[in-house]
């Protein structure tokens, strides 16, 4: 062995390897490969001058000069303040029952969408936000019941997004308003429709301003009455003067 350069190490465990000056195999089909190598678990692998798998990291390995794994099922590649970076790594199968290791690539892809989504997503709310506030400033405007119809429109601005509404009232009767809107931003459309409904037994405001006409109506046809009786009396004593 001396001649071929290949030094022996300490094995202890049924299977175990050890080769490499200080080597130690100490855990059943363990392998400790390089000088210091040390694979103390088992089915552990330790491949490297000074690598160790510690005791209790079942079926780990430790690959590369210095790597240490201390945990069951793992692959060191490094140890704590000497990290490594593996390169070359192939795209791995992304899906819902894939093991594969993923690269670089692919995570910045995956991160690349999830922004654009989130970009998209934020363009919609802020304009969803600008629509609400312009169908917000739709208000109709009540005069006195006889106009049935109305058309109201209004603006809204929400985190620099601008929006339009439009809205259309109809009051087919004095206790009842219907009405029916849209917003506008873009691409984007937001509808509404409503209806009120006015309760309560009090008089609605059109019948007191019709009965508060007929009563001017009927003050000034008797006032008219009056005026014409005065002008024949003042008439018949002028001309009984005369």
């Amino acid at each position: 062995m001396a001649n071929s350069g290949i030094t022996p190490g300490t094995k202890n465990g049924n299977g175990a390897m050890a080769i490499g000056a200080g080597s130690v195999a100490n855990g059943d089909y363990a392998n400790a490969v390089g000088t210091n190598a040390k694979a103390l678990a088992d089915n552990a692998t330790a491949l490297g001058a000074n690598t160790t798998v510690m005791a209790g990291a079942t079926n780990s390995v430790a690959l590369g000069q210095g790597s240490v794994a201390d945990r069951p099922n793992t692959v060191s590649v490094g140890s704590k303040g000497n990290e490594r970076t593996i390169t070359n790594v192939a795209p791995g199968e992304i899906s819902a029952t894939s093991t594969d290791a993923v690269n670089g690539s692919q995570l910045y892809s995956a991160t690349q969408g999830t922004m654009n989504e989130l970009a998209s997503t934020k363009t919609r709310v802020d304009r969803v936000g600008a629509m609400s506030a312009a169908m917000a400033s739709l208000k109709p405007y009540y005069v006195d019941g006889t106009e049935k119809g109305q058309i109201m429109a209004g603006v809204g601005v929400y985190h620099g997004e601008k929006a339009l509404a439009l809205g259309y009232g109809y009051a087919p009767n004095d206790r009842l308003f219907l009405n029916a809107s849209v917003g506008i931003a873009k691409e984007e459309q937001m509808y509404g429709m409503g209806a009120t409904w006015r309760i309560g037994a009090g008089e609605s405001l059109v019948k007191k301003n019709n009965q508060a006409m007929d009563n001017l109506k009927a003050e000034n046809e008797e006032l008219q009455d009056r005026v014409a009786k005065l002008e024949a009396l003042v008439q018949k004593l002028v001309e009984t003067k005369a």
